[in-house]
């Protein structure tokens, strides 16, 4: 059976499923903006999730350049808990944190580095994880403020 030969009784019921799959798909759109209306910035063909972390990988990139920095790491991965499989048998994948950089001064010392614009309740989890699980290591939050204060 054709549109055009649908029962009167179902016409209206028809056209507002389909009205309602429109507003779905702008549901879905909405959905799919980014959170915080941040761009995405791109440096050296690196994409970065905000204009801030952009800035401070110019700066790292400038200090990397004077020999004040021996390496320079975008998003290391730092493991906070193994994957496991539970009584049930279901898989748990393992939860990782990716700051925004990890950097090796000419001195020796490593530090983790993230930018912050927002804090996330969970960024606020993982940040407490990685400091319960690593306590020795050297991490640094960079917040906007703080770069406009060094003048970038």
């Amino acid at each position: 059976m054709g549109w055009d030969k649908l029962p009167k009784e179902l016409e209206g019921k028809v056209q507002s499923s389909v009205g309602a799959e429109d507003e779905e798909l702008k549901a879905l759109k909405k959905a799919t903006e980014r959170k915080y209306h941040n761009e995405k910035p791109e440096i050296d063909g690196h994409k970065f999730d905000s204009k801030l972390e952009a800035r401070y990988y110019k700066k790292l990139v400038t200090l990397k350049a004077t020999g004040e920095i021996k390496e320079l790491e975008l998003q290391p991965k730092i493991r906070l808990q193994d994957g496991f499989d539970d009584k049930e048998g279901n898989h748990h994948r393992p939860i990782n944190y990716f700051p925004d950089f990890r950097v090796v001064w000419e001195d020796g010392k490593e530090e983790y580095i993230d930018t912050k614009g927002h804090e996330t309740n969970v960024y606020k989890i993982k940040k407490k994880l990685m400091l319960f699980k690593y306590p020795d290591i050297n991490f640094r939050e960079v917040y906007d403020e703080d770069l406009k204060k060094q003048g970038w």
